[in-house]
């Protein structure tokens, strides 16, 4: 199948993802961008009035809810606002240990797929946060971690909680129920990254927990 992007905005709304969606005008020949109101996969509206079929999308931008950037794509310079993706760096390395990771399987478990955007390159995959615990959790804070020859766990810096609602489509709400689960569905780094995630359950207890990328 040939990836158009047409083709990839039917997918990602077939997905069921909470974005916000650009498309360039017009579209067969793109000169400004104008945000999109109305899209399903027999065409797309834009709030400036225009409207056409998917087939004829040219160039397209997709944002998450917090306004960085989730897909670009065409000829034009990225939409006024729009923010790439960024990070917190540390003051100091955050460490974590195995038995860190054995407590906090018991509140989350974290798993790792195939990544759900076809047309992305090699080093995408989707990762799942499940709630195996009693109570309520939230994710304070996520990152890849790696390891240094004295087997000490660490990374230098941190993805926030307020990234993990929009990469994870949770919206507003910031607390996951017992037994239900949170989905990214194009993780990236490169093989043998854990993935680890700190939190807090409802009573206050911390936790910390992860995977190792495929």
């Amino acid at each position: 199948m040939s990836w158009t992007p047409g083709r990839k905005i039917a997918h990602l709304i077939r997905l069921g993802r909470d974005l916000r969606y650009w498309v360039g005008i017009p579209l067969l020949k793109p000169a400004r961008w104008s945000e999109v109101f109305r899209v399903d996969e027999s065409g797309v509206a834009t709030v400036d009035g225009d409207q056409g079929s998917l087939a004829d999308v040219r160039a397209w931008s997709a944002a998450y809810r917090n306004d960085e950037i989730f897909e670009l794509e065409g000829i034009l310079p990225p939409v006024p606002g729009l923010v790439g993706l960024s990070r917190t760096k540390l003051d100091s390395p955050d460490t974590i240990t195995e038995a860190d990771l054995r407590r906090g399987r018991r509140r989350i478990v974290v798993s790792h797929g195939p990544c759900a955007l076809p047309w992305r390159d090699g080093g995408h995959f989707s990762t799942r946060v499940q709630n195996v615990g009693t109570e309520p959790i939230r994710i304070t804070g996520f990152a890849p971690y790696g390891r240094l020859n004295s087997g000490q766990i660490m990374t230098p810096f941190r993805f926030s909680a307020s990234q993990f609602r929009a990469w994870y489509d949770l919206g507003m709400e910031e607390w996951i129920p017992p037994g239900k689960g949170a989905w990214d569905p194009a993780n990236y780094s490169g093989p043998g990254i854990l993935w680890a995630y700190r939190g807090v359950t409802r009573e206050g207890e911390p936790f910390v927990s992860g995977e190792v990328s495929p």
